[in-house]
Formats: C-alpha cells, sequence, structure tokens
C-alpha cells in the first residue's frame, strides 16, 4: 500500500437473533491512475454464534477482486510471498468456516476450513491449545491445503501444501 492507494468502505457488525453478524467493504484505486478502472473491491460477510456451552461457529464469505495481471501459480508462492489486504487469497471468492471448542478450563480445540471454488480446492486447519498455567499457553496449529492451479501454459495441476506450527504464548 504504502500511500499507493485511495480507500473507502465502511462496515458493520451486530447482532441478529443472539448471532453476531458483521461485513465489511473496501474499494482500492492506484492514486496515480485514478482516471482508469484499475480498482479493486473487496466485501465480507459473517456470522457466528456462540452456544451456551460455550461452543463457538462462525461461516464467512469473501469477495476478493482479482487484479487482471494476477496470476496464482500455488499455495507455496502465495504463502511464502509478501502479503497485503489487497490479497487476502489468490481465489475471487472464499468460504470460511470454523469451531472452536473449550473441552474443560485449559484445553481448546479448534477446526477451521476454507473452500476456494475457483481452484477446486481447500484449507483444512485444526489447532489444539493448552494453558499451562494462568499466563502461559502451548498451541499446535496444522495447516493442510489443497487445489489445482494452472502452471505457466494453463494446464491445471494438483497442488498440496501442509504446515505444522508449535507456539509458547506468554502474557504479562
Amino acid at each position: 500500500l504504502n500511500s499507493e492507494d485511495m480507500v473507502a468502505g465502511f462496515g458493520w457488525s451486530g447482532n441478529i437473533g443472539g448471532a453476531g453478524f458483521k461485513g465489511e467493504i473496501s474499494y482500492f484505486h492506484p492514486y496515480r491512475n485514478f482516471g482508469d478502472t484499475s480498482g479493486l473491491v473487496f466485501i465480507t460477510l459473517g456470522v457466528d454464534y456462540t452456544f451456551g456451552n460455550s461452543l463457538y461457529i462462525g461461516f464467512e464469505g469473501l469477495y476478493n477482486q482479482l487484479p487482471k495481471d494476477f496470476y496464482g501459480a500455488g499455495f507455496a508462492q502465495f504463502y511464502e510471498g509478501p502479503l497485503t489486504v489487497k490479497n487476502l487469497s489468490f481465489t475471487e471468492y472464499n468460504l470460511f468456516a470454523q469451531i472452536s471448542y473449550p473441552v474443560n478450563p485449559i484445553i481448546n480445540v479448534s477446526l477451521a476450513g476454507m473452500y476456494f471454488p475457483d481452484v477446486s480446492g481447500y484449507f483444512a486447519g485444526p489447532s489444539f491449545t493448552w494453558s499451562l498455567m494462568d499466563n502461559l499457553n502451548l498451541s499446535l496449529y496444522l495447516q493442510f491445503f489443497k487445489g489445482e492451479f494452472p502452471d505457466i501454459t494453463g494446464v491445471k495441476m494438483q497442488q498440496s501444501f501442509n504446515l505444522g506450527f508449535m507456539r509458547m504464548k506468554y502474557s504479562f
């Protein structure tokens, strides 16, 4: 971004029948080329709910207008490259769901998933957090990606990309 774009947008957050409802619309346009059609639109809509037993579920949709010269070669290229608010995803449409549950006061488990219709792909991300002490948590995150991406000649190739992370977090 670095002052390259003018941005306009708005967001909202509310409650409908006990469920959270939120969304955001943003429009980015290059400052230097304001008269052309190179602007990008991003739209998100989401709903979430926490049940009485602390089970949390959430669903979200993202429309991510991709630049005309965008070429998404695959998960690794996207994941390892520089991320900005203008390249939130490598596909135009994305559907996301998450479920989380505190098994007991010191253990929380979660599963997140995203569907990428443009590449017939998905992301699945289970996680586990263990509270070792009042201010010390140990977390394990797994990330599984799978989809079909075109190579430079346009032939679609199946790709998989898997990652695992462990984090120890101290809060003070």
